[in-house]
């Protein structure tokens, strides 16, 4: 076995504790860059969503604007009681 001073062993884990550190900060980075482009992907189709969801909404509201009209409702009961 080889025998390696304390000093050169002693920067070794310096070194690659460093390395070490640095590379998870990069896999932090690169992991909240991704979330972040998932998210956005996410946002989009909330919106897209939600654009259909009101668009539902205003068929509705004129749908019982035409139901609730006061002509067609006494044209109703003229039928129905004849």
């Amino acid at each position: 076995m080889r025998h390696v001073e304390p000093v050169k062993l002693k920067n070794f884990y310096k070194a690659a504790a460093l390395g070490g550190a640095i590379a998870l900060c990069c896999m932090f980075y690169i992991f909240q860059h991704f979330k972040c482009i998932d998210l956005s992907f996410q946002l989009e189709e909330l919106k897209q969503k939600q654009a259909q969801a009101a668009a539902l909404n205003s068929e509705l509201k004129l749908n019982i604007a035409t139901l609730s009209r006061p002509s067609r409702i006494d044209q109703l009961r003229a039928c129905v009681w004849g």
